[in-house]
């Protein structure tokens, strides 16, 4: 399903990027993003298993960027934290004496599958350091 997720996590991958030289909390990068700390612990989890950041307990402990921002496609933040589904297909059954209600399971999931390989596909070509080129210090 379409959602914010991803602008959310690309945000706040790219708040670690400009602030590559420290380790970032939870905390601080809840107040760039402007949501809740836990939802962003979340977040970070996804990027963690998918090996775009590392993660540090304790007092100076917080996350930092596992790669380098020019090494980060944005496909690849996409894949950590993608449901996989642009389009959430209904999970009725279908009223059988249709022949429209019998295909539409099909062609949207056809259809789906489209736009995410589309979406996969220009996202390959960005760059986290790309985005971070983009960065204004005075917006």
């Amino acid at each position: 399903m379409i959602e914010t997720k991803f602008a959310v996590t690309t945000h706040l991958m790219t708040a670690l990027a400009y602030n590559s030289d420290k380790w970032m909390s939870s905390e601080e990068l809840s107040k760039s993003l402007r949501t809740n700390p836990s939802f962003i612990r979340k977040l970070i989890g996804s990027l963690v298993k998918a090996g775009l950041v590392k993660s540090q307990r304790g007092k100076i402990g917080g996350v930092q960027l596992n790669l380098a921002a020019t090494e980060i496609k944005l496909s690849q933040i996409y894949e950590a934290i993608s449901e996989k589904n642009l389009i959430l297909l209904p999970q009725k059954e279908p009223f059988y004496e249709c022949p429209v209600s019998l295909s539409m399971g099909r062609i949207m999931g056809s259809i789906s599958q489209n736009m995410e390989e589309a979406v996969l596909a220009s996202l390959q070509s960005i760059y986290l350091s790309d985005v971070l080129k983009q960065v204004s210090c005075s917006s």
